[in-house]
């Protein structure tokens, strides 16, 4: 605004200026209040005995306006000496001077010194003081006249001038002329040497020089002591007669009276003063508190007997009844602010009046509102929502703390301080009260969705069963999963249920199997904590209690409607919410009173010092604005938000993010900084950092809101504060990060862990992120993965990608953090695109039917068609067989049978060990009848599901390159033959049937195996080929005509046991042409025995050669054949009776098999057999003389008969006593 004003403007504002009356504030008589203390002083100073009268009061009382009456006086023989602004500094010499510095001399010195400079030095020639005076005009001329004629009259008498003249002047006028002007010039020249003479200035080069200076010689004691002379010449020239001295007791100087007394009484005493000299003191009543009061007088009463003792020095004392105080100053100030212009509010009025006791101060008071209110209100431009209260209360504010209001220029003031305090009590709250906002916003959206919740978990909870049933199939085919409670089939999605589990309840899965009659199921229970393990999710109590929304409701409005009063609100209404606090840390007052936080009350307390100004305060009549009222608005179109936000924020680089500006406000002061430019300097600066300037700029200066941004992201201490301000309260966090993102790789970790934002809109802020990232090369972990697959449906950067470039992009940082989109459907093509190559989702029926165009059933033979998709299907064929196997009318391996073959090649490269559950699940049409056409890793599944042919071809290629392993055995045990052999030579039939033959472990049956191996027509097999093992393997292979019937195919290392050699033995036609000991060892002589009844021509064999067979057994092998041998009833030869002998087989056996020879065995060599079994059976052979005793059986008894008459006499049966029955012979 230009400082010149046009004459029209100027003479607008004079007559502004003459129609504003203002209130004298000196001295005014007033005859109604002060005539009754005037004439009391009247009547004093009449009393001849009257010299000291002392008019008291409190200040304010009027004691100066009854003087003015006295003052007034037409003689003019009243002095007046006034002190109250009077504060002298003592001089270099004073300060080496104790008794010249002391306070009672200081004051004297003022006196002398306005005592002695009152009058004009012509009227006090004798005074020692030379005092500077400014001549009068008239005296000088006339000296200065005299000084011309006298100069004119010497020259005249020396004859000087006459010759001069008369020579060049000859007529007589002429020459008189001549005299006049050289007599003017003379008068002339003189007043001009009297004017240089008087008018040249005097320097000093000391401050003492001069012959007008009070100094206090060291022969004195006092100023009065020093100067008396000079105030008793005073007084008798002035001719006063009444000296009137105000405001003395200011100083508080009680020794000072004394002096003044004693003063009083001199110039009394004094011959040369003809007159009574009165001195009249006004003084404060409370000056008598500080007469005659020693240090250590404690006693109220005593002292106040010396202060009246001390008070008799006054002649008169007359007291001024005050007639304004704190209880009647309510009335007065109402009066005094009365006007027709403007009306001040009454309590207001009140509440000043009970601080404003003094009359002067209340009519400069007025005075001040009168001048404020002209040049704050009247004007047009004005500030905007000023009022005469605010005006009011700010000149109440100046005139009662003087240096607070200068100090408010410079921001320095106790009302800057509150103000610095609450800002930042503003900040705080609104941060703590943001953060509750969105916590409250998420614990609410919790409870809100359960059913979406539980519906969630239920899907991810059926996931999990099929995961583990899978892992059971591996081992057990035909394993179950089922949900055992509280969750079951059917009700997975139930909220109820999962409440019961996360209060405490375990999830019960049982793992059963089917084909198992008598196998245990397996009960697998998971508490809440670890289920949301295995599910990856959190599973909080909070989430589920349905009885706690209203609470939360209503927290949540409680918490809205803090955030509303914070963000708009005035001091007076802040005092009234103590729940609002400033923690110590943030104090701005250096001395700490308590280490609590202090509510806004207590910081006003604090930081104003007076009870007038915190009351202004606290009842709104000084308000945050208050700079702003105390001086010239030149806002043209700054509005006082704006304005005070450049004060406070903008100039000093101090920004206050939670300053309230509206959009005016905001498009004022960018006018005002000249940022009309996006690329302003004031966008680089801090002060921008306002949440409402911020939004501003993001609705309306996306290029400007991008500088601030790109500020923003060099992430300073001032720079990470105000994010975290605005993304908790601004109206666009999400516009605001999305700026920043281009500048600051941080800023997905941040949106997505760190930003205090409420969850509803933490989607939002991601997308806007995710959409101007400008690489996917961005900080970011496994917890950044979860929160964006969690709400990535709701994140179009992610779902509607605008490029392949931006798709890339975005989901790269989303494969970069570890995570999966859940669903492919809400992304576009080339979103989806993108999340095949980076693999990015599970594969899925949801998936692969979105992906997919379902005209029929799609197998992998049609996924192969999109390369990058069937490159990772087969990656996870686990999960796409598993689709399979629970939608197969959707999904199938092979939907084409002839790429059957090439389908599980593929499969065989990538994941072999699923081939046969791929097989397993094609359709029963889905065959390679020749194998040699898929990858060989493909033949053990395609066997197992027997989904080729038996062929010769197919065998052999399987044998050679597995062997005849598990999956060929099953093939081949359903086999009846094996095919296309005919054309094979009897070689590699021969071999291939050996190795059917030698493959029992993978065919068991041998029935079987000699099946398949005769259906290739091998020809003779050699015995030594064969395997040893138990069964009927040769036994068959001799019927079948496989091996030859003869003593290699007996041999012991084929007929590992009895049951072999006798099934084998079924089999043979020739075993007793060729049977011998060799093949015939003596652990099988006995069970041959036994079995050769069917065929004796086999016993006669053996036991014709029996000596040969037991030749190599053992006694117990000689004992079990004897045994055979009785039970057969074969009758032995002496020798053959002779070998069992020799292999130690018991006489008992023996004696047996003698009395079953009995009638063919001659005596000799019954007796040579008896002979060899030694004992007492050696005894009947030899016969002699004895009783030997046997055994009481019937073969004993058989025996002992056939020796009677030879070697025995006779033999009977005995009883002995402790050996019981025995046979006893009598030897001859």
């Amino acid at each position: 605004m230009s400082d010149k004003q046009s004459p029209a403007g100027a003479e607008k504002a004079k007559r502004a200026g003459q129609a504003l009356l203002l209130s004298t504030l000196a001295p005014d008589f007033d005859e109604k209040r002060h005539r009754f203390y005037v004439d009391l002083l009247t009547q004093a100073l009449d009393r001849p005995e009257t010299k000291n009268v002392a008019l008291t009061g409190a200040y304010g009382t009027g004691k100066s306006s009854i003087l003015e009456a006295i003052k007034n006086d037409p003689s003019g023989h009243v002095v007046e000496l006034s002190l109250s602004t009077i504060a002298p500094e003592a001089s270099e010499t004073d300060q080496s001077d104790d008794k010249a510095t002391s306070r009672t001399n200081r004051l004297q010195k003022e006196i002398v010194k306005q005592l002695l400079y009152r009058l004009h030095p012509g009227k006090v020639p004798r005074s020692k003081f030379g005092r500077a005076s400014v001549p009068r005009s008239t005296t000088r001329w006339l000296v200065a006249t005299g000084a011309g004629a006298g100069v004119m009259v010497v020259l005249l008498g020396l004859g000087l001038v006459q010759p001069f003249v008369h020579a060049r002047l000859t007529q007589t006028w002429r020459q008189d002329a001549a005299y006049l002007v050289l007599f003017g010039l003379a008068a002339v020249l003189a007043r001009i040497v009297i004017a240089l003479a008087y008018g040249r200035s005097t320097f000093s080069a000391s401050v003492n020089a001069g012959p007008a200076m009070v100094n206090l010689s060291p022969k004195s004691q006092t100023y009065f002591d020093e100067y008396l002379d000079e105030i008793v010449y005073f007084f008798e020239s002035s001719g006063a007669t009444t000296v009137i001295v105000e405001d003395i007791d200011r100083f508080d100087d009680i020794h000072v009276f004394d002096t003044l007394r004693a003063l009083n009484n001199l110039l009394n005493a004094a011959d040369q003063i003809k007159k009574r000299i009165i001195f009249i003191y006004a003084i404060r009543d409370s000056v008598f508190d500080l007469i005659g009061i020693q240090d250590d007088e404690t006693d109220p009463a005593k002292s106040g007997l010396k202060r009246a003792n001390r008070t008799k020095f006054f002649d008169v004392i007359i007291p001024v009844v005050p007639f304004l105080s704190a209880d009647n100053a309510r009335d007065l100030m109402a009066e005094t602010m009365t006007s027709t212009e403007f009306a001040i509010d009454r309590a207001l009025i009140r509440l000043a009046a009970r601080h404003v006791a003094d009359m002067r101060l209340l009519h400069n008071i007025r005075n001040e509102f009168e001048i404020y209110r002209n040049q704050l209100v009247v004007p047009k431009k004005h500030v905007p929502g000023i009022t005469d209260d605010l005006v009011f209360a700010v000149v109440l504010y100046k005139n009662t703390h003087l240096t607070g209001f200068e100090e408010i220029r410079y921001r320095a003031s106790a009302l800057d301080r509150l103000y610095s305090d609450w800002r930042a009590l503003v900040a705080e709250n609104l941060g703590i009260v943001s953060a509750r906002v969105a916590l409250l916003h998420t614990a609410l959206d919790r409870t809100r969705t359960r059913a979406a919740r539980a519906n969630r978990l239920g899907t991810l909870l059926e996931q999990f069963r099929l995961r583990l049933e899978a892992a059971a199939r591996v081992t057990t085919p035909a394993a179950t999963v089922q949900l055992a409670g509280p969750l079951r089939a059917g009700s997975e999605s139930d909220p109820a249920l999962w409440e019961q589990i996360i209060n405490g309840e375990a999830q019960q899965l049982v793992v059963s199997d089917q084909a198992g009659y008598r196998a245990a199921a397996i009960t697998l229970s998971y508490s809440a904590s670890q289920l949301g393990t295995e599910l990856g999710v959190v599973l909080r109590q909070g989430d589920w209690d349905q009885g706690a929304v209203d609470a939360t409701e209503a927290d949540l409005r409680s918490a809205e409607n803090d955030l509303a009063f914070l963000r708009h609100h005035s001091w007076q209404d802040l005092v009234t919410r103590p729940e609002f606090t400033l923690g110590k840390s943030s104090w701005t007052r250096e001395e700490r009173e308590t280490p609590t936080a202090a509510t806004f009350d207590e910081l006003i307390q604090w930081h104003l010092d007076s009870e007038l100004l915190r009351e202004l305060v606290r009842h709104g009549y000084l308000t945050s604005h208050f700079a702003l009222y105390g001086s010239h608005f030149y806002g043209e179109y700054l509005g006082v938000d704006a304005l005070e936000y450049i004060r406070r924020c903008i100039e000093p680089g101090i920004p206050d993010a939670t300053f309230p500006l509206d959009s005016d406000s905001i498009e004022q002061l960018l006018i005002d900084q000249q940022a009309e430019d996006d690329t302003a300097e004031l966008f680089l600066d801090s002060g921008v950092y306002n949440v409402s300037i911020m939004n501003y700029l993001l609705t309306r200066r996306a290029a400007a809101a991008t500088v601030v941004a790109k500020n923003l992201a060099r992430r300073g201490s001032l720079e990470t504060e105000f994010v975290d301000t605005y993304v908790a309260q601004g109206a666009d966090p999400a516009g605001l990060l999305g700026a920043m993102a281009p500048f600051w790789p941080g800023v997905v970790q941040y949106a997505a862990l760190a930003a205090p934002v409420k969850e509803e809109l933490r989607p939002r802020v991601l997308d806007a992120i995710l959409s101007a990232v400008p690489t996917d090369e961005v900080p970011t972990n496994a917890e950044v993965g979860t929160i964006l697959a969690e709400h990535y449906h709701e994140i179009s950067a992610i779902t509607q990608p605008t490029s392949s470039r931006r798709a890339a992009i975005v989901l790269g940082i989303l494969h970069l953090s570890g995570t999966s989109l859940e669903l492919v459907e809400p992304l576009n093509m080339t979103a989806r695109q993108v999340a095949i190559t980076l693999r990015m989702f599970p594969i899925e029926e949801r998936n692969l039917t979105a992906l997919l165009a379902l005209d029929s059933v799609i197998g992998l033979d049609t996924i192969a068609e999109r390369r990058d998709l069937f490159s990772y299907v087969l990656d996870q064929l686990e999960d796409y067989l598993r689709v399979v196997e629970l939608h197969p009318e959707l999904f199938t391996i092979a939907s084409d049978p002839a790429q059957f073959g090439s389908v599980l090649s593929a499969i065989a490269e990538a994941a072999p060990k699923l081939l046969e559950q791929a097989v397993a699940l094609s359709a029963l049409t889905c065959r390679i009848d020749d194998l040699a056409s898929v990858n060989q890793k493909a033949w053990p599944a395609l066997l197992i599901h027997n989904r080729t042919e038996p062929t010769f071809d197919n065998i052999a290629a399987h044998v050679k390159f597995y062997g005849v392993d598990a999956s060929l055995g099953s093939f081949l045990s359903g086999q009846k033959k094996i095919t296309a052999v005919d054309r094979i030579d009897q070689d590699a039939r021969r071999d291939l049937a050996i190795s059917i033959l030698r493959a029992a472990a993978t065919i068991p049956s041998t029935a079987t195996r000699v099946r398949l191996a005769a259906g290739l027509k091998p020809g003779l097999i050699d015995p030594a080929v064969l395997p040893a093992l138990a069964g009927d393997l040769v036994a068959r292979m001799l019927k079948r005509g496989l091996i030859a019937d003869e003593a290699s195919t007996f041999r012991p290392d084929l007929m590992v046991d009895w049951p072999t050699l006798e099934v084998t033995l079924d089999a043979s036609k020739k075993f007793a042409t060729f049977v011998n000991p060799e093949i015939l060892p003596a652990q099988n002589v006995a069970p041959l025995i036994r079995y050769s009844s069917a065929h004796p021509e086999v016993l006669d064999t053996v036991t014709a050669d029996l000596g040969s067979y037991v030749a190599t057994a053992t006694p117990n092998q000689a004992n079990s054949i004897a045994e055979a041998l009785i039970s057969a009833a074969v009758r032995l030869t002496a020798s053959a009776l002779s070998s069992l002998i020799g292999r130690s087989t018991r006489p008992a056996l023996i004696i047996r098999l003698i009395a079953l020879t009995n009638a063919t065995l001659s005596k000799p060599d019954l007796k040579a057999v008896l002979g060899q079994m030694g004992g007492e059976y050696v005894r009947i052979s030899t016969g002699g003389r004895g009783w030997p005793t046997f055994p009481p059986d019937d073969a004993h008894a058989v025996v002992l008969e056939r020796l009677v008459g030879d070697t025995l006499k006779s033999f009977e049966r005995v009883h002995f006593k402790g050996r019981g029955d025995r046979l006893k012979a009598s030897l001859q």
